[in-house]
C-alpha cells in the first residue's frame, strides 16, 4: 500500500520540476515545500461551502488565520493570511451563498425575493432543484443528447441556450415562434437537433444491458 501510495504521488514530481523551470503560467509557483503545498491544498482557488456555509446576505462576524511560510531569498519568512470566516447566519448545504452583487441580485430575481428579504432554508433547495439541477445540469445533459439551440450561455430567455429537439410542435410549445425562425436562426452551426434519438437509444441500452446483466448477477 505504501508503494502504491508513493507511486501515485511520484507523478507530482513533474510539478515541482516544472515550477523550478519558471515557466510563463506557473500556478503557485509551487519551487519549495510551502507553496507545494499550497498547491496541493488548492489555494490557488477561492473555497467554496459544500456542506454547511453562508446565505448570501450573511454578514462576518469572525476571522480565522493560520500561519504559512513563502520563500524570500535566503530563508523562508512566516506570514499570516486569512483562512476562514464565521458568519452570522450558515445553513446546510449552502447553494445561494456567493458575496457578489450581481450575484445576489440574480438570486433576488429567480427566488422572487424583495429588497431586503432574507432567505430561508427552503430558497436555498428550492434554488438547487430549479436552477442547478433543473436548468443548468439537466439543460447541459439535454444538449447532448437531444439538440441545442445555439451557443449562447443563456439565462432562462426563450431564443438562448435552450435545449432543442427538432420536433416543431414540442418546440414550439416550450419556446414558441419555431414556424417563424429567421434564415440566420435556422442555419446557425451551433444549432443542433437530433430528434430524441440518441436519448432513445440510450434508454435503450440501458434497458438492454439490465436485462441481461440481471439473471447474471443473481445466477
Amino acid at each position: 500500500m505504501f508503494c502504491f501510495i508513493l507511486f501515485g504521488y511520484s507523478s507530482y514530481t513533474m510539478v515541482l520540476i516544472r515550477g523550478k523551470a519558471n515557466p510563463s503560467l506557473n500556478n503557485n509557483a509551487p519551487d519549495n515545500v510551502f507553496s507545494f503545498l499550497g498547491y496541493l491544498g488548492r489555494e490557488q482557488y477561492t473555497r467554496e461551502p459544500l456542506v454547511k456555509g453562508p446565505y448570501y446576505d450573511s454578514k462576518a462576524v469572525d476571522v480565522q488565520s493560520k500561519t504559512s511560510y513563502r520563500k524570500d531569498e535566503s530563508n523562508y519568512t512566516a506570514f499570516t493570511q486569512v483562512d476562514k470566516y464565521a458568519f452570522d447566519r450558515e445553513t446546510f448545504f449552502p447553494r445561494i451563498y456567493s458575496q457578489d452583487e450581481n450575484h445576489q441580485a440574480y438570486y433576488r430575481s429567480y427566488l422572487k425575493l424583495k429588497e431586503g428579504e432574507r432567505p430561508q432554508f427552503s430558497d436555498n433547495f428550492k434554488f438547487f432543484f430549479n436552477f442547478q439541477l433543473g436548468e443548468m445540469y439537466a439543460r447541459y445533459f439535454l444538449w447532448n443528447f437531444v439538440g441545442r439551440q445555439n451557443d449562447k450561455q443563456g439565462y432562462g430567455s426563450y431564443t438562448e441556450g435552450n435545449w432543442l429537439s427538432g420536433v416543431k410542435t414540442l418546440d414550439n410549445w416550450r419556446l414558441g415562434g419555431q414556424h417563424h425562425l429567421s434564415e440566420s436562426q435556422q442555419h446557425d452551426p451551433s444549432r443542433n437537433t437530433y430528434f430524441f434519438l440518441p436519448l432513445l437509444l440510450g434508454i435503450a441500452g440501458a434497458i438492454w444491458m439490465y436485462k441481461t446483466i440481471n439473471p447474471i448477477l443473481w445466477y
